[in-house]
């Protein structure tokens, strides 16, 4: 959590002090043939429908983290669909915008649908730093809870600011809506777990033993 309020402090300066255009056109102009193939493919992580998979899997390993989960995905994209659809319906993305300045992107990778509306906030950096702060916040399911604590939430960070950098590199964000999207994430994780914590009790938190397939008690 600390981490990522560094980053939110260092992002929020950097929108501070440039524009919107100028910084995206200065992180497009970073780009290599293997990112050019990478990043599509790890984009699609924080595509709703691919992080809606994590709490289908969760929910034959741990029950109450996977409804935890489901609930703050929904939560996560809800919000992000209330501010593209009814607050900021008219933020064009960088292609459109800069078509609409009589300018371009440098830099677009063929085979990439470019989207043209409704830019902010970025969807698929919600759904990642969302599913991200909750793995890092509450006792994962194995094999993630065999990691240092430190170690996961650092791997688990990583993961989510390269899905968000993605969306950049693929010109289908600005930066402004890759840090908005972080926030909604976290804080519908941060708000879920506030509001339904998860209780270590053996009564309700169990894990599937993987030699039985009988639950065992996790205390």
């Amino acid at each position: 959590m600390q981490a990522y309020g560094l980053l939110m402090l260092v992002g929020t300066t950097l929108l501070l002090l440039t524009t919107k255009a100028g910084l995206f056109l200065f992180m497009n102009a970073f780009h290599t043939p293997v990112a050019d193939v990478c990043a599509p493919w790890l984009t699609i992580l924080g595509d709703g429908r691919t992080a809606a998979l994590l709490p289908v899997m969760l929910f034959f390993v741990h029950r109450p983290l996977a409804w935890r989960a489901a609930l703050a995905l929904i939560l996560t994209l809800a919000l992000v669909q209330i501010c593209k659809q009814l607050i900021f319906h008219d933020a064009l993305r960088p292609t459109a915008y800069f078509e609409a300045i009589g300018s371009r992107v440098n830099h677009l990778i063929p085979g990439v649908d470019q989207h043209r509306h409704q830019s902010f906030p970025s969807g698929h950096t919600a759904a990642a730093f969302a599913m991200a702060a909750l793995l890092s916040f509450l006792s994962p399911p194995r094999p993630l809870s065999a990691l240092p604590a430190s170690t996961r939430k650092v791997t688990l960070l990583t993961l989510a600011l390269l899905i968000g950098y993605t969306r950049v590199y693929l010109s289908q964000h600005f930066f402004e809506d890759v840090v908005a999207g972080s926030f909604l994430g976290v804080f519908s994780a941060t708000l879920m777990i506030w509001v339904w914590p998860l209780p270590t009790d053996s009564k309700e938190v169990s894990w599937v033993d993987g030699n039985s397939g009988v639950s065992t008690t996790n205390g």
